[in-house]
C-alpha cells in the first residue's frame, strides 16, 4: 500500500528530527 509507505515514511523522518 503506498499510503502505509508514505505513512512509515513521514513518521520516521519526524523520529529523526525530534529525536
Amino acid at each position: 500500500m503506498v499510503y502505509g509507505v508514505l505513512y512509515i515514511m513521514c513518521v520516521s523522518m519526524h523520529l529523526i528530527k525530534y529525536s
